[in-house]
């Protein structure tokens, strides 16, 4: 039987396919265990390079194996993967290592998909049928995000109070990122905030949300600043945005 496992973490995915074959021979009492069969990629979901660089693991089941890669291009408008290129390697038992890019000529911005395929060895001749598959997609994106960051401040009910604050009352903020980001081409962009903070926000702190609470209210002054940025998927950091609120 075969049995598909797929695990996530942050800022990049693991995805792992494993077939779980076990053979046992009884000779004069000894039973043979036959290690299962393992094919490992690490992709991350971006890069912000054109020199990609992915960790793998593969280990075959004890036999001569071979590895089918296969690399995909998303045409846009067009709406198809073109490939790229397709090639083989050997796989001894218990190899892993990294692998690049270099020898398919390089890649460019645009999303891609990576799928390796584990072939099984008969009489020595790697079958056309893979034993296990492995596919990810991923972005190489090399471009930073626009600078269009659209704050909307809400108080008591009204929409943009054009900086008449009452303290009495709460200020929530929107953050809009008004860029336009092809999901077939680019990698997803993502605002990170702080408030009262020098320091400037980066992709280890959780993304910015729906509102931003400047202020709870029942307060007679207030004087905070906000500060914003977009920074995508691949880690590419658009300019920051700076915004003080002070009340009265």
């Amino acid at each position: 039987p075969r049995r598909r496992a797929l695990t996530m973490s942050t800022g990049r995915f693991s995805l792992t396919v494993v077939a779980i074959a076990s053979l046992a021979i009884a000779l004069s009492g000894c039973t043979l265990q036959i290690e299962p069969p393992v094919l490992e990629m690490i992709v991350e979901p971006a890069y912000s390079s054109t020199d990609v660089l992915i960790p793998f693991e593969l280990r075959g089941d004890g036999s001569d194996t071979q590895v089918r890669w296969t690399l995909r291009r998303y045409q846009s408008p067009e709406g198809e993967w073109e490939q790229v290129k397709s090639w083989q390697t050997n796989v001894p038992s218990g190899n892993s290592g990294i692998f690049g890019f270099d020898q398919v000529g390089g890649l460019y911005d645009a999303k891609y998909e990576i799928t390796a395929e584990l072939l099984p060895s008969r009489g020595g001749v790697p079958t056309a049928e893979p034993m296990l598959s492995s596919r990810a997609e991923f972005y190489v994106d090399t471009q930073s995000p626009s600078e269009n960051i659209v704050l909307n401040d809400t108080q008591g009910g009204l929409t943009d109070p054009l900086s008449n604050y009452d303290p009495a009352l709460a200020l929530e903020i929107t953050p809009i990122y008004d860029g336009t980001p092809d999901p077939d081409v680019e990698s997803p962009v993502a605002l990170y905030h702080s408030v009262d903070n020098a320091v400037l926000p980066t992709d280890d702190q959780d993304p910015t949300g729906e509102t931003i609470v400047m202020w709870e209210g029942g307060q007679p002054s207030y004087n905070h600043f906000l500060t914003i940025r977009a920074i995508d998927q691949a880690g590419n950091v658009g300019s920051y945005r700076v915004e003080t609120y002070r009340a009265p």
